[in-house]
């Protein structure tokens, strides 16, 4: 009855130190709206991910990924290389497509 009564009074301490701690306001806790030192360079390379940069390099992967599959002919690699290039393309006009439909 003894360690039933401990295992009780032990659980409840740490249910309500876990509930306590969780509950109290820290000022370790992300605040919204708070700017971060890695937060220019991040936008910085999405703007480069998503700009005309990127589909540049895409248009580019992709042309270089057919003429890879025309020269090598079946060449396992080259059919990979190109249906990455493929994939890229599509994704690349699914977006284009989204940014035109909802601005």
């Amino acid at each position: 009855m003894k360690r039933a009564s401990k295992r009780i009074h032990r659980f409840l301490a740490t249910a309500v130190a876990v509930t306590t701690a969780a509950l109290q306001p820290a000022s370790s806790w992300a605040t919204p709206g708070a700017a971060f030192p890695w937060d220019a360079p991040l936008e910085a390379l999405q703007q480069t991910l998503v700009g005309p940069v990127a589909h540049s390099l895409i248009a580019m992967s992709f042309i270089g990924a057919i003429f890879a599959y025309a020269i090598a002919g079946d060449s396992e690699i080259a059919r990979r290389f190109a249906k990455a290039g493929l994939g890229v393309s599509v994704a690349l006009g699914v977006l284009r497509l989204m940014n035109y439909l909802v601005p």
